[in-house]
């Protein structure tokens, strides 16, 4: 089985899918980690601004799918079965996904703007938003590049992430529930 994640930035999505790779037992896969290995093996500083300028060059010059397509074939040559992806963004790579894997299920992780700006700023990266008005500029600019709301609405299942870790977790539970009920 393969589940992909999507999500704004700051809503939750690794925190949802490392939370199955520990539980569920699914080997953990990140497009962010795909595009960070591009930007280490150019010796490039691996900043939001650089993974940002690398990821668009190359989907411009490979295609839209080009990350996703990576992974893919990671997943593939490693024979992986169970695999949780964190970063799922674009509607080609949902399609790419949905034609590479039988059983890929979408999963959506949403929260508020306000919620994911403070995540934001508690994790003081380099690059991300100083300002809530930069963060929803960012925002707005992501989600178009992107496209991100027709990814969204390529989801077969949606968790409100709002409140607290036990909460989020708790959904996730019931999530992966359902999913294990309609193999």
């Amino acid at each position: 089985m393969i589940i992909g994640v999507a999500g704004k930035i700051g809503s939750g999505k690794d925190t949802v899918a490392k939370y199955i790779a520990k539980k569920y037992k699914f080997r953990f896969a990140s497009i962010g980690d795909i595009v960070r290995e591009e930007l280490r093996r150019r010796g490039l500083p691996i900043t939001r601004n650089q993974s940002a300028k690398i990821s668009k060059y190359m989907r411009e010059k490979y295609g839209e799918d080009y990350w996703v397509r990576r992974l893919a074939n990671k997943i593939s040559r490693y024979k992986w079965k169970n695999v949780v992806i964190s970063g799922v963004r674009s509607p080609s790579d949902v399609k790419f996904l949905k034609d590479a894997f039988k059983d890929f299920i979408l999963v959506k992780v949403c929260a508020k703007p306000k919620i994911r700006y403070e995540r934001l700023k508690k994790r003081k990266r380099p690059g991300y938003p100083k300002t809530y008005e930069e963060f929803k500029l960012q925002d707005k600019r992501e989600c178009k590049e992107f496209n991100m709301d027709s990814t969204f609405k390529m989801a077969d299942y949606t968790i409100q992430n709002n409140s607290t870790l036990e909460s989020l977790y708790d959904q996730v539970d019931s999530l992966m529930k359902t999913i294990k009920h309609k193999k």
